[in-house]
């Protein structure tokens, strides 16, 4: 299956506000808007076994979004080009949730649902160690905002291999 873990796009830092209310900026709202065509492109390409631009409807199977502002209106963002069947929003994914244990629950979770395509959008630093808990091949990669690692796991044996990172440096260029 393939599981995508991507991080919110830019939000705003103001004084005051606690973490937990921080709002993605109208560059943040942009990035993400870019990245979700990205990870259509993707999911595209991965049903009909090409690259081609064919704009079949593909869904993910599930979303796991932290309660946090930024997150929601990532997830938001990508799931108007992106639907899914399930959105799951999840205390498990905030900055200072650990790794480890989200693995071990997403991993009986996307077994039980028959996941082929799930995404995940939480933040840092959560997102650099879940994808060293599902590829211990791996150091935890820095990502940037908005951006989505792609990995190949296998639920069965709970390993994954990280194939890529996209990243939304791309969108501005």
């Amino acid at each position: 299956m393939k599981l995508y873990i991507m991080r919110h796009g830019e939000a705003s830092a103001v004084a005051g506000a606690s973490d937990a209310d921080r709002r993605l900026t109208v560059a943040g709202e942009d990035e993400v808007d870019c990245q979700a065509n990205v990870l259509r492109k993707a999911l595209t390409s991965d049903a009909t076994g090409s690259s081609t631009q064919a704009e079949s409807l593909t869904e993910l199977d599930c979303c796991y979004v932290s309660p946090l502002i930024r997150a929601q209106q990532t997830a938001n963002i990508v799931l108007q080009s992106v639907p899914t069947s399930a959105r799951v929003n999840d205390a498990d994914v905030t900055p200072d949730s650990n790794a480890d244990l989200f693995t071990e629950w997403l991993l009986i979770d996307l077994a039980a649902r028959g996941a082929k395509t799930a995404l995940v959008v939480s933040h840092m630093p959560f997102v650099s160690y879940l994808v060293r808990s599902l590829d211990s091949a791996q150091e935890p990669p820095i990502f940037s905002t908005a951006a989505i690692a792609e990995i190949e796991l296998d639920v069965s044996t709970g390993r994954g291999r990280l194939l890529q990172m996209h990243s939304a440096a791309h969108c501005f260029s």
